[in-house]
């Protein structure tokens, strides 16, 4: 989308068939001079002899050039059996020579052959163009449908009643898009034996989004049917873009509960309208997806209508003018487009022919124009025809958002054949008109950046803007750019084959630059217009402009930047990029005595620096294909994580209804997810039946069982090689006082979890982990399985997340948010039987809380973080009751040492501590305790990969970190290639060596010393290296590279060309390789200014080392918490008695509470006697001593707390409190503070002088 706009498909552009397919007709001499390869001249083949003639609406001064208009589809009356739309990656090859969004010139001629009979088409004809025109095919089923089991016996005859019924409906619906289709609407209209397939027809259309969707208000208002029972499913949305506000609406509309986050402060991601105003003028500009690409079948059209937006078309005519000014001649100009479509028509030949033959081979499609262009030398005759052919390479960069050097040969137009055909069109007054509209009621939390989604089998965790929302499921809907750049945190990591498919598809870059001008000077006949460029590197830069007049009230003018010249673009101020706009302008415009205004408001766009995108929109990028689309849109997690956006639409990339329809597809996987879920419950007088024909069915799948150990049978998923897909486990026992000798019980897990427990030796022994570690319960029927899978109260479920969260926050206080936390609740229960609204409640709560911390601030006392002594102390006393204890201060110091080497000053006072992230705990079993130490540096389980040819020991080392594979890329899946000579077999192998010495030399280019890739490195670089001197390991991973970096100061690197001397590390002192046991470790130590440390623990066993791990953990969460607040508050229960509010300091009395029973001594007593000190606020450090029981001066006795500590336990303890009071249906977010009498908030619009990414030139 340009961020979303025309996309892969993206400037206008052009028929997919000549003449004769569109139903016009041409004469032969004309077809022949347009489309026929055997038109040539002796000196070139690519050369006709004359031009051909012009279209209809286009003038000797214009051109419709390939790019300039959009393939549209013509389907002529009668003619159905065509069919447009593969459905396995088998019978692609079909549709390999569509060359992708260009076009060729159909001309046309009056039919005078009034003896041509004509019929118009019948209504099953017409029905079936329609659906055509959705994108259904006409005589098959889809995938989605194959996969919805709408018939139950494929290729059967009820699959062409099916398909006879499903036409209809859409044709009907599409009729009249503004009322809600019923079945009483078309019922009457059946035949009897079309009867049995209409329910499925009708449910797999109104599911999956093609009837019934929109923004018409019968539809807004109507409910969908779901047949989900009573269940409450809540979904949260990841962005508010097309993808995201499609999919919300029509979850809304199934009956799930939903809310959306976006990052933003406004919705529609990378469709985004700009009010631009001054000088008595206003325009609104699409920075963003601006074009309509084909209005046949597309959905936006549909909302266009129900919303009663009027569609502009983009009208053709587009001339070009030379850098001087003139305009270009047309005879050169049509000779120049047909030699470059007929290149692209050889290169579709040669990619067919290299695909049958070879099968594996795949360069980029600019490296096979230039040759072509340089065998028919192409563009040698003169300055001009060079420069309209470069136009042409720059449209085609447009069209694809990069570089002609990054798209894949092979499947760069992989898309072609699902093209939505008809005019392209502009919306007046821009497309965020459609985004307002969508998002209009939708629950969306603006200003909410996800930093993490986390999933299992009980749900899904979004962690964004300091919250955390709980959901059933979540449909992420960023763009591929965030993907790419890992900038939400997927846990578990997502699939290494999502990975593999995110790495492969590429992601561009496409600029715009939109003027406002006092008045239009360039005329309001043309909606386009181009620009030569005499360097090739910057063509283009501003080579087409789109007029805007028409449609956004005011003479707007927006001119594109695409490929090479769009990176360059945003490294230049935006003042010098409107300069050079207005340059041009004036080059072509001042000749003909016309005079160009300055602009009033400019506003140039950089997507390429978005956070929220990094990008424009999505390509195929060399070793990519179409599959990689399919891999993206896959659910991961046993479907509890979802994927939409344009660059999970094989069919419809990098367009607006790509996101759009891939919203709704997402909104139909979910329902279908959620129905699995939450099966429908069975009749009772229908169980035992049931019952018994389970059995019987499952004792035939169980016959052939994919793994069997023990009693224990698996079946996997037979669709998924998924490791998180579901398997169904049955568990047999045998005894004689069963009625019939055996028992099955079954469960279902996943195929890891499978595959794990196959290693486990002892039926009781695996009975054990299927209960403790996989939380399994093994069930009688599959059916009673299903019914308890959520059986777990959301409540109880909290409650036990807040230890959790307390322990990952703050490593201590998991006990005590517990206690009070129940506490908060028992003391509410009070005021509900008052009939206080838990709103009311939850107030309060919050005040007192602000009051809390505000008291803690007041008697909080600071200490030095430098005074070693102290901070000792204070670790000494949290590991005092520990194991380690005994070694004295050893454990301490090595968690003082190593948290204070990691810590980072952010300035301000503020300092942060990742111990998670930057220590690591490396056991060793053997040797003495004492022997453990801080090492100023990493540790890693590694070796050298050639041990004896390259060195283990290396003084102040060059580091090199990359996570990039060192060796030859391999075939996505199993590749032949046939070879008849030696000497192709030689080429090839000199290829590949070619290939790694290449990498290789960029990298000793640096002259590194160790050379360390997350990937594989292969034998023939290892001997590089080995060659060079320098030490090599592979294959580390990303958490240990991380390390690396931080230690040693290196960059890792994505490429090796882009390696830079920056990007060495220097500041590692040693590299060595050391074996300990029977493991090699390398270490790089003795760093400069470590970030990242390695503690190594020695021991006498693993035992005593996970215990002393376990101790050093608590020591270091201890120390860091001091470093980043280095504030003490008294401990023995004195904080929680500074309360100024009685109910609240009832339930926090739980602690001293709890401290006086621990002790023995009489609770009544000690606590009337506590309360008396604390009466008068002046014994605010008196408290209890856990040990003697008696009541003491906590500051005397140098018993503390951490100020850290200690606000994060009462911070989250009323937090969930709040949470769970509130509860009604569903869990809801804790919100941050609001202003004082602040309301609920509400979607937010943004304001016309909001800007994001882009830069604005003032007036």
């Amino acid at each position: 989308m340009d961020p979303s706009t025309q996309t892969p498909h993206s400037p206008p552009s052009p028929p997919p068939f000549p003449a004769a397919a569109e139903g016009n007709t041409a004469t032969a001499n004309d077809a022949a001079n347009v489309t026929s390869d055997d038109v040539s001249t002796p000196s070139n083949p690519l050369y006709p002899p004359t031009p051909p003639p012009p279209d209809d609406d286009t003038t000797t001064t214009t051109s419709e050039i390939s790019k300039r208009r959009r393939k549209r589809k013509h389907y002529p009356g009668g003619t159905i059996s065509m069919v447009l739309r593969p459905h396995s990656s088998s019978s692609y090859h079909h549709h390999l020579t569509l060359p992708r969004r260009r076009r060729r010139r159909t001309v046309t001629t009056p039919n005078t052959n009034t003896n041509t009979p004509t019929t118009a088409p019948t209504p099953l004809d017409l029905h079936a163009l329609i659906a055509l025109s959705v994108g259904f095919p006409v005589d098959s089923l889809t995938d989605d449908e194959i996969h919805a089991s709408v018939i139950p016996t494929l290729s059967s005859p009820l699959q062409s009643h099916y398909i006879s019924v499903r036409n209809l409906l859409l044709s009907s619906w599409r009729s009249d898009v503004n009322s809600l289709l019923t079945r009483s609407h078309f019922l009457p209209s059946i035949a009897p034996h079309l009867l049995p397939v209409v329910d499925p027809a009708f449910d797999f259309l109104v599911s999956h989004g093609f009837v019934n969707f929109g923004l018409a208000p019968d539809i807004k208002n109507a409910t969908l049917s779901t047949n989900i029972g009573n269940a409450d499913v809540n979904v949260v949305v990841v962005g508010a873009g097309l993808a995201g506000l499609c999919a919300a609406r029509q979850l809304r509309a199934m009956g799930f509960k939903v809310v959306v986050l976006e990052g933003r402060g406004r919705p529609g991601g990378r469709v985004r309208t700009r009010k631009m105003e001054g000088g008595g003028v206003v325009g609104a500009a699409d920075l963003g997806g601006s074009v309509l690409t084909g209005i046949n079948g597309n959905p936006l059209g549909v909302l266009a209508r129900q919303l009663g937006f009027p569609l502009h078309k983009v009208r053709d005519i587009c001339p070009l003018y030379l850098p001087d000014g003139r305009a270009v001649d047309s005879e050169v100009d049509s000779r120049i487009e047909t030699v470059f479509n007929k290149l692209l028509d050889r290169v579709c030949k040669l990619r067919q022919v290299m695909m049958e033959e070879i099968k594996c081979v795949d360069v980029s499609l600019g490296t096979a124009l230039e040759a072509f262009r340089k065998v028919f030398s192409v563009g040698s005759r003169d300055v001009v025809e060079r420069m309209l052919f470069n136009w042409h390479l720059a449209n085609l960069e447009y069209a694809n958002a990069t570089l002609l050097s990054s798209l894949s040969m092979a499947f760069w137009d992989q898309d072609d054949p699902y093209e939505m055909g008809g005019d392209h069109c502009f919306i007046p007054g821009g497309n965020e008109r459609f985004i307002r509209a969508l998002a209009e009621d939708l629950p969306i939390f603006y200003d909410r950046t996800v930093e993490s989604i986390r999933y299992g089998v009980d749900g899904v965790l979004v962690y964004a803007g300091g919250q955390e929302f709980r959901a059933d499921m979540v449909l992420c809907t960023v763009p591929l750019g965030v993907l790419k750049r890992d900038a939400i945190e997927f846990v578990p990591p997502l699939p290494q084959k999502k990975r593999d498919a995110i790495e492969r598809l590429g992601f561009g870059l496409l600029n715009k630059v939109a003027m406002l001008f006092p008045y239009n000077f360039w005329g309001g006949d043309i909606d386009t217009f181009g620009h030569l460029s005499e360097d090739p590197a910057r063509r283009g830069e501003f080579f087409l402009f789109y007029s805007y007049s028409s449609v956004s009230g005011g003479p707007l003018l927006v001119a594109l930047v695409a490929g090479e010249a769009a990176i360059e673009f945003e490294k230049k101020s935006p003042v010098d990029s409107v300069e050079s706009v207005m340059d041009i302008l004036r080059g072509i415009f001042h000749p003909k005595g016309v005079d160009v205004p300055d602009p009033v408001q400019a506003v140039c766009t950089r997507w390429g620096q978005d956070r929220f995108t990094y990008g424009s929109y999505s390509y195929v990028a060399i070793g990519a294909s179409g599959d990689d689309y399919d891999i993206l849109a896959e659910p991961i997690g046993n479907r509890r994580v979802f994927f939409a956006g344009e660059a999970t639409n094989r069919q419809y990339p990098a367009t607006m209804h790509g996101a759009f329809l891939s919203g709704m597809r997402e909104a139909a996987n979910i329902l279908r997810a959620a129905k699995r879920r939450s099966p429908n419950p069975a009749d009772d007088n229908a169980g035992v039946k049931a019952s018994s024909e389970d059995s019987e069915d499952l004792d035939k799948l169980f016959s052939k069982p994919d793994l069997r150990f023990g009693n224990i049978s698996v079946l996997f998923d037979p669709g998924s090689d998924d490791p998180e897909s579901h398997s169904l486990l049955r568990a047999e026992f045998h005894s004689e006082k069963l009625e019939n000798g055996c028992l099955y019980l079954y469960g279902l897990l996943s195929r890891y979890q499978a595959l794990e427990l196959s290693k486990v030796d002892g039926d009781a022994d695996k009975l054990k982990i299927l209960n403790q570690q996989f939380g399994l319960r093994l069930c009688f029927v599959l059916r009673s399985y299903l019914r308890e899978l959520d059986l777990a109260h959301p409540a109880a479920k909290s409650m036990i997340e807040l230890s959790r969260t307390q322990d990952e926050e703050v490593g201590d206080g998991t006990t005590s948010v517990i206690i009070l936390a129940g506490e908060m609740l028992h003391v509410a229960e009070d005021f509900i039987d008052k009939n206080y609204h838990p709103t009311v409640i939850c107030r309060a709560y919050s005040k007192a809380l602000e009051d809390a911390v505000a008291a803690l601030d007041k008697i909080a006392m600071s200490i030095d973080i430098k005074d070693r002594d102290t901070i000792l102390g204070l670790v000494k006393s949290c590991i005092g009751t520990k194991f380690t204890s005994q070694f004295g201060d050893l454990i301490s110091d090595l968690a003082i040492d190593a948290t204070a080497m990691v810590g980072v000053d952010l300035g301000q006072g503020l300092r942060e501590v990742d111990i998670k992230k930057y220590i690591k705990v490396e056991k060793v079993p053997g040797g003495q305790l004492e022997d453990s130490q801080v090492l100023k540096g990493v540790m890693i389980n590694k070796d050298i990969v050639a041990p004896g040819k390259m060195r283990r020991r290396i003084v102040n080392p060059r580091i090199v970190l990359l996570d990039c594979p060192l060796e030859y890329k391999k075939g996505e899946n199993q590749t032949n290639a046939e070879i008849v000579r030696e000497e192709d077999w030689e080429a090839l192998l000199k290829m590949e060596e070619e290939y790694i010495q290449n990498i290789c030399a960029q990298i000793l280019n640096f002259k590194p010393d160790v050379v360390i890739t997350e990937k594989g490195l292969s034998d023939l670089a290892c001997h590089y290296f080995s060659k060079a001197g320098v030490s090599a390991i592979r294959r580390l991973r990303k958490t240990d590279n991380n390390r690396i970096a931080k230690a040693s100061g290196a960059v890792i690197v994505n490429r090796p060309d882009e390696l830079q001397e920056s990007d060495v590390g220097t500041g590692a002192g040693l590299f060595e390789v050391k074996k300990i046991g029977d493991d090699f470790f390398t270490f790089i130590v003795d760093c400069e200014d470590p970030k990242a440390c390695t503690v190594l623990l020695r021991g006498a066993s693993k035992d005593l080392l996970n215990e002393v791990e376990r101790n050093l953990q608590d020591a270091m969460c201890v120390a860091r918490n001091i470093i980043k607040n280095p504030k003490l508050v008294p401990g023995g229960g004195a904080t929680e008695l500074t309360w100024p509010y009685e109910a609240a300091a009832l339930a926090f009395e739980a602690i001293p509470r709890t401290l006086a029973q621990n002790c023995g001594v009489n609770v009544i007593r000690t606590m009337t006697a506590l309360r008396g000190k604390h009466a008068n606020g002046e014994n605010a450090w008196v408290g209890i001593d856990g040990n003697s029981g008696e009541i003491a001066n906590m500051k005397e006795k140098k018993i503390w707390d951490s100020y850290t500590v200690k606000v994060q336990t009462f911070k989250t303890a009323i937090e969930a409190a709040c949470m769970l009071l509130r509860i009604d249906d569903i869990v809801s977010g804790i919100k941050k503070k609001q202003a004082p009498g602040a309301g609920p908030q509400k979607p937010q619009i943004e304001q016309a002088d909001d800007a994001d990414n882009e830069q604005m030139i003032p007036e």
